[in-house]
This record gives C-alpha cells, sequence and structure tokens, in this order.
C-alpha cells in the first residue's frame, strides 16, 4: 500500500473512525470524538477523490 493509493486513505478513514467510536465509548469530551470523525470523512474523501482519477485514467 503506497501513501497516495486509495486503499491507504481508506484504512486511514476506517482507523479514524474507529478512534470515534471508541472515544465515544469511553466518554471523551465532543471536540476529540469530532476530530476523529472529520479526519475520517477527510481521508475518506481523499480515497474516493483518488479512486476517480485512477477510473478516468483508464478511459
Amino acid at each position: 500500500m503506497r501513501p497516495h493509493d486509495a486503499s491507504h486513505f481508506s484504512a486511514c478513514a476506517a482507523k479514524e473512525a474507529r478512534r470515534a467510536r471508541e472515544a465515544r465509548l469511553r466518554g471523551a469530551d465532543q471536540a476529540t470524538i469530532a476530530q476523529h470523525n472529520e479526519r475520517a470523512v477527510r481521508f475518506q474523501a481523499m480515497a474516493l477523490r483518488l479512486q476517480r482519477r485512477h477510473a478516468t485514467s483508464l478511459n
């Protein structure tokens, strides 16, 4: 998995989403939970952007 691979960013998104769930379960403050959720969304957006770029370059 390369750092500029869509799968890399998808894995990072999943990790941040898991961290957000874990933070919520342990009663962390809302800012911490929101930070993990925001990072998950940003990583997922990057993964989707790379997937689209790859798909359009194949056509």
